[in-house]
């Protein structure tokens, strides 16, 4: 099969760009020809050009023509990439299918949870250009991320072939705006072997593994390291934006908790392997959490917020802690709690089950196929 797939940027910064990178290599390992297309370098937002760009409609419609792919791919596409592919994709007669990376490419507040945390009844609905909510976004930006969504999401009712959902909230989303029998839930996988290792002592440390941006709620996360003893210790494997503020904040415990900064994909591994657990203390929707797999396939228990898409594979009690919300108190109570080498022990194997169960490179490849299987054989 020949693919071509298309994203906002060639730069590597979220969960979406390394499952673009990760599906690319799993594709060609299994013998197909993949081709990509990039809009851009970096993230940088094409204000006009991200609701249409006449830009890359002419040269993914170059692209398409010179790939004559038998399927074509759209991952991300608010930023610069646009839905324009789509006009190029039909013009030329080929089958082309989008993956939702995001919960804000339906919801104009950015999180597609209201005020107190809680997910978006109807993400789509004009109510949250109004409504305030934890995202604090401005009411400009969210106009404006109200009709690109619009725009973007109409093009694709009428032109996709198929709309695919990370998670199952995701994938519950699309069915209420697409025609259901167009509507594919293909889950994450993680690339490569991941070496399991059973809990067998408490080392009292806790990791934490992403972006440090404000919707992932590591500030959180520092308040509740001061509810729980000296003898524990946080590592904050990752970077961004709210880094300064963060270590700042971090100042009155820095023996408690140590800022790695970012981490190789490949280096990963031993910090799950050293950790008791990952904790995963989100307060916007999470579409999939693809570290909590990591963590898992490496036998670390996870604890994290339950909502968006960690509820595909973390279940309370038996994998990790499930929490209704993400407040210290709570974080501090469920670190503790699940500080036992039997808990450990169980939650590991259990989380590794979990991943060999669903989440391999193997069952993803089926899922995948089977998709673009499904799409292409349909008139």
């Amino acid at each position: 099969m020949r693919i071509l797939l298309l994203n906002d940027q060639e730069e590597k910064r979220g969960g979406a760009e390394e499952y673009f990178y990760s599906l690319k290599s799993l594709m060609e390992d299994n013998g197909h020809e993949v081709h990509v297309y990039f809009s851009s370098k970096n993230t940088k937002l094409s204000v006009f050009g991200s609701i249409f760009s006449i830009k890359n409609l002419v040269k993914t419609f170059r692209a398409i023509k010179k790939v004559n792919p038998d399927i074509i791919h759209i991952h991300k596409y608010n930023l610069s990439l646009s839905a324009s592919p789509a006009i190029s994709a039909k013009l030329l007669g080929k089958k082309f299918v989008v993956t939702f990376h995001d919960f804000g490419l339906l919801c104009s507040n950015g999180w597609c949870v209201d005020k107190n945390g809680k997910a978006c009844d109807n993400p789509t609905w004009i109510k949250w250009v109004f409504s305030k909510s934890l995202s604090r976004k401005g009411f400009f930006r969210k106009a404006y991320d109200y009709v690109k969504n619009k725009v973007h999401l109409k093009m694709f009712q009428i032109t996709s072939d198929g709309y695919f959902g990370p998670s199952k909230e995701m994938s519950k989303y699309l069915l209420d705006i697409f025609d259901k029998k167009k509507v594919h839930h293909v889950p994450y996988f993680i690339p490569g072997k991941w070496k399991f290792m059973k809990k067998r002592e408490i080392s009292n440390k806790l990791l934490y593994v992403g972006r440090l941006e404000r919707e992932k709620g590591v500030d959180r996360l520092i308040d509740a390291m001061c509810l729980l003893p000296e003898k524990t210790a946080l590592d904050i494997v990752g970077d961004g934006k709210e880094k300064n503020a963060l270590m700042e904040q971090a100042k009155h415990i820095r023996n408690k908790v140590t800022f790695a900064g970012s981490i190789p994909r490949e280096n990963i591994e031993k910090y799950y392997h050293d950790s008791d657990m990952l904790i995963m203390p989100s307060l916007w929707m999470e579409q999939f959490g693809i570290v909590g797999i990591e963590a898992m396939a490496s036998g670390t228990p996870v604890i994290a917020a339950k909502i968006g898409g960690t509820g595909d594979w973390l279940k309370d009690c038996w994998n990790g802690i499930s929490l209704e919300s993400i407040r210290p108190e709570e974080l501090a109570k469920a670190i503790r709690k699940m500080q036992s080498t039997k808990l450990l022990s169980k939650y590991g194997l259990n989380g590794r089950r979990t991943y060999e169960k669903g989440f391999t490179e193997k069952v993803h490849y089926k899922y995948i196929l089977d998709a673009y299987r499904n799409v292409l054989k349909n008139d």
